[in-house]
């Protein structure tokens, strides 16, 4: 039999609670746990949201699970949920430690043809994974697309390893 989900202030509440479990098996490294809880969601009564989707991929993200937390994406999108900025950030970031600059630059793209307005984490993501490629230039394209944005660089976007 199929479970039937639930709605209202119940399932938002059980929704609000696992989700914060979520995030705290992700800051211990816990991605199998992360992982455990938002595939239990749907049988307790509520179906994921944004929220969730990104506490588990940057759960997977934290535990090197980079392959997890992207196919946690491609999921998201399918789903009919919208990404976030946060997921994007969480994505790029992804993407910029497996030092895959392109994927990193076209999830800033898509992020950008949704209408979302890109955040200081997700341009330094971007400029890391373009640094981390080698791809001087075009980081240094990014923080003049800050710049021309008015958003605002940050020690983060400046780092050691960056440029």
């Amino acid at each position: 039999a199929r479970p039937r989900q639930q709605h209202g202030p119940r399932a938002a509440a059980l929704l609000k609670r696992e989700t914060a479990v979520i995030k705290s098996h992700g800051e211990r490294r816990a991605w199998q746990k992360a992982l455990g809880a938002f595939r239990d969601l749907p049988r307790r009564g509520a179906l994921p949201d944004v929220t969730a989707y990104n506490a588990t991929i940057s759960a997977c993200g934290r535990a090197s699970q980079w392959v997890r937390g992207l196919a946690l994406f491609d999921e998201l999108r399918t789903s009919g949920l919208s990404p976030s900025v946060a997921t994007f950030s969480t994505v790029i970031s992804l993407r910029a430690r497996r030092r895959e600059w392109a994927l990193a630059v076209a999830l800033l793209a898509e992020l950008l043809q949704l209408g979302l307005e890109p955040s200081v984490v997700v341009c330094s993501a971007c400029i890391s994974a373009c640094a981390g490629g080698q791809q001087w230039v075009r980081a240094l394209d990014f923080l003049a697309f800050m710049q021309r944005g008015a958003i605002e660089p940050n020690v983060i976007t400046y780092g050691d390893d960056q440029l």
